[in-house]
C-alpha cells in the first residue's frame, strides 16, 4: 500500500498542476527507511497509525504553515 502511495506522490511532484500540492501520508509502516522514502519523493507529512485527532490537526496545520510561509 505505501508503495501505491508513493507512486502516486511521485506523479503528483511531476506534473505541473499538482506539484505545489502538498501531501500527508497516513500508515502504520513506522520503519525509518519508509518515512526517508516518503520525504525523498515530496511528501510535506507522515503520520503513523494509531493517530489522534490532535495529532492530524497538529500535523495539517504544520503543513499549511509551512506552505503559506514558503
Amino acid at each position: 500500500m505505501l508503495d501505491t502511495a508513493l507512486e502516486l506522490l511521485r506523479n503528483l511532484k511531476v506534473n505541473d498542476d499538482t506539484r505545489s500540492i502538498p501531501v500527508v501520508l497516513l500508515t502504520w509502516r513506522d520503519r525509518l527507511e519508509d518515512l526517508t522514502r516518503a520525504f525523498k519523493e515530496g511528501a510535506a507529512g507522515y503520520i503513523l497509525k494509531p493517530v489522534t485527532a490532535d495529532d492530524l490537526v497538529d500535523t495539517i496545520s504544520r503543513v499549511l504553515s509551512d506552505e503559506q510561509a514558503a
